[in-house]
């Protein structure tokens, strides 16, 4: 009769009968296991041939120019088609899908991950963030009008890269971030729970080398620093370009957009507009500034105004783009025929169905002194055909850094599988043939970000504009 010992659970079965148990179930597990992953896997081949083939033929039925410079597209297509139909998800089917666009040897026309995919990565730490003792009361008897009004996705914030970091670059007057202590020239390493060096790794190596790094990753921290989660605050830390340069936390709430909103249209809801006109005083008279975010039939108009019925005691003038990504291309001419009394080219556009040329038509009371014109990185489209076309006419002189190299109407479009398609459409040239697509406008004077002149309230590039358009209107200054 067998016997238990004491410290043997009654229940408790021998090793042997546990080894034949083990080596029965554990095939027939895995026997009914297998079937399913093999149809999982299966449906995943599935779909990134589905995407795979909407990629291809997107590029084969848009692409502006018919003969592909000689490329054979079709055959590019079966070079890379196996490899996609093997790939079981978005991450191995997206480098394969970055070769073959590269295939055509273009900017701009790359998959990307979504920005919700790349968020999601480089969040890191669940644990509340101190704020420190400049962060305004959380009590609500002790809100400011704007904390209380409806939340929104307005904070008043631009942002620059510079290098491997994130740059306030500017901060409107009045904005919640202006009343929250942010300044420009302050570098920005945490916004919510997003550990920025860590995003920056994350976009680096996912996002497609065609597409703007810049816009890509100010994109994302753009919608970031004006979407807290259900209207609450919104953290972020900034680390100061001068003296003990600690990270300091500092807590606002976005607002709903104070400004005016411009009508929606075709395939564009309705877009804050952003507008300045003023005039900045030279000892022989002033300059009439024109700063706006984007070209558009609102702004339009009240361009025209501006220079229309601008003072007599205006010499000079600057038109700011600084951050403006573009809009309706044909409005870099209309703005154009406002500064000239001379008909002139600022390029011409080709795409499948035929060709645009943008020319400036001379208008009345037109603007025919000096001018500058400012842009930056996240200049774009609209803004890189008037500011070449006029840098090439003679018609103005540019300063800041060069722009984003965005000149072509492209389209982002979501693939099957989740990534997004980049795709351009036409291509541009100026008068000169000269091709701004990927090279950009490179500024007659290039000027860096200064982070310590910008934390100090001074703005180089608007400086040195001014500096010339002074020597421009007074023979005597050196």
């Amino acid at each position: 009769m067998l016997r238990h010992r004491r410290d043997q659970a009654p229940s408790a079965l021998p090793c042997r009968t546990l080894l034949i148990l083990v080596s029965v179930l554990l095939p027939l597990a895995l026997f009914l296991v297998a079937p399913a992953v093999q149809a999982e896997d299966k449906a995943q081949n599935e779909l990134s041939l589905v995407t795979f083939e909407e990629v291809w033929s997107t590029i084969h039925t848009s692409y502006y120019d018919a003969d592909f410079g000689g490329l054979d597209w079709e055959a590019i297509g079966e070079k890379y088609r196996p490899d996609a139909s093997k790939a079981t998800n978005a991450a191995e089917l997206r480098p394969i899908l970055n070769a073959m666009l590269k295939e055509l040897g273009e900017s701009h026309f790359g998959v990307i991950p979504s920005s919700e995919d790349l968020e999601e990565q480089a969040l890191i730490g669940q644990a509340e963030i101190e704020v420190d003792s400049e962060t305004p009361p959380a009590d609500e008897n002790d809100r400011s009008d704007d904390e209380k009004a409806p939340s929104g996705s307005y904070s008043g914030i631009h942002l620059r890269m510079l290098g491997p970091d994130v740059l306030i670059s500017r901060v409107m007057p009045d904005s919640p971030a202006a009343k929250a202590g942010l300044r420009a020239g302050q570098r920005v390493s945490r916004i919510g729970k997003l550990d920025v060096e860590t995003f920056l790794a994350k976009s680096a190596s996912m996002a497609s080398k065609s597409f703007s790094k810049d816009y890509f990753v100010l994109s994302v921290l753009g919608e970031l620093i004006g979407e807290p989660n259900k209207g609450d605050s919104l953290v972020i830390t900034v680390v100061d370009p001068r003296g003990r340069q600690q990270p300091k936390t500092v807590r606002y709430r976005p607002i709903q957009y104070p400004g005016k909103m411009s009508a929606a249209m075709a395939n564009m809801g309705s877009m804050p507009i952003r507008y300045e006109d003023k005039q900045l005083p030279l000892p022989h008279g002033d300059v009439l500034y024109l700063g706006f975010n984007i070209f558009l039939p609102d702004v339009m108009s009240q361009l025209r105004t501006s220079i229309n019925e601008r003072s007599d005691d205006v010499i000079g003038l600057i038109v700011d783009l600084r951050g403006n990504p573009g809009g309706i291309g044909l409005m870099a001419s209309g703005l154009a025929g406002l500064l000239t009394e001379k008909q002139y080219s600022l390029g011409q556009m080709t795409m499948r169905s035929g060709k645009i040329n943008f020319v400036a038509f001379p208008q009345q009371n037109a603007f025919l002194g000096p001018i500058a014109v400012l842009v930056d990185a996240m200049s774009a489209s609209t803004s890189e055909i008037f500011a070449a076309g006029l840098q090439e006419a003679g018609r103005a002189r540019v300063f800041g850094r060069p722009t984003m190299g965005a000149a072509l109407p492209s389209f982002i479009r979501k693939l099957p599988n989740g990534d997004r398609l980049q795709h351009a459409i036409a291509d541009m040239r100026t008068t000169k043939g000269r091709r701004v697509e990927g090279r950009g406008v490179i500024p007659d004077k290039k000027i860096p970000l200064q982070p310590n002149k910008l934390f100090a309230g001074q703005d180089p590039v608007l400086d040195k504009a001014m500096q010339w358009l002074q020597r421009q209107t007074n023979v005597n200054t050196p």
